[in-house]
């Protein structure tokens, strides 16, 4: 049965570190725990009845793919800028890599991710599933995204998005819609290590926040 959330998945990803080479959809499919059907990564993006072309802000456990060859290549994202995949840094080797090595190291082209595979939905992309956090999508006003906010739902995003990303555990500000300490450490974490050196985390800019939120949000500008 299908992964029923994106953590599950990531969790299967992360666990597996060799591959068979030019396996690549037979694992991806393994860690969304979907059935066999199509015969290469090419064919599984041709078929796909739910794709984002070209977005390079993919949700956490989507599939990700490009068209290297003919076959093509599929991996997984765990974050937007993070992609877990087989035949890197090597062949037969799963490795974690930025969201841009493909596109440098194979030189080929990155064709956007998907909400199905093998004509399989994936629970927890569908955006019209009544059962998905709605932490997870909807309206962000970048207005509300400074120190000093109490109780909103834009703050409930971040946080939720921040909770859900690589930083590091000791910088992940829980949940609730209030934007304190927890929140301006883990924003000036995240502000540093994605290009903004001097980020004190104190609020986000319009620029930060469409970085941050991915194609599930609508960033609404100061």
């Amino acid at each position: 049965m299908v992964c029923t959330t994106a953590n599950e998945t990531i969790a299967n990803a992360r666990r597996q570190t060799s591959n068979i080479p030019n396996t690549c959809l037979m694992v991806v499919r393994g860690w969304l725990e979907i059935p066999a059907q199509q015969p290469d990564a090419n064919d599984a993006w041709r078929v796909a009845r739910h794709k984002h072309p070209g977005d390079r802000n993919p949700p956490r456990g989507a599939p990700v793919f490009w068209n290297t060859s003919e076959f093509g290549h599929i991996a997984l994202a765990i974050t937007k800028d993070l992609f877990r995949s087989t035949d890197t840094k090597s062949s037969g080797h799963v490795a974690t890599v930025s969201d841009r090595w493909h596109d440098i190291n194979w030189n080929k082209h990155y064709l956007g991710w998907t909400e199905d595979l093998n004509g399989v939905e994936i629970p927890y992309l569908r955006k019209g599933d009544p059962n998905r956090d709605f932490r997870s999508h909807g309206d962000i006003y970048v207005s509300k995204l400074h120190e000093g906010v109490t109780d909103s739902d834009s703050v409930r995003r971040l946080r939720f998005r921040l909770e859900n990303s690589d930083i590091p555990e000791s910088f992940k500000p829980g949940t609730g819609g209030a934007y304190g300490d927890a929140v301006v450490k883990a924003v000036k974490w995240w502000q540093r290590h994605n290009g903004w050196p001097d980020g004190v985390g104190e609020n986000m800019s319009n620029s930060q926040a469409n970085k941050l939120f991915g194609d599930n949000y609508r960033v609404i500008k100061e």
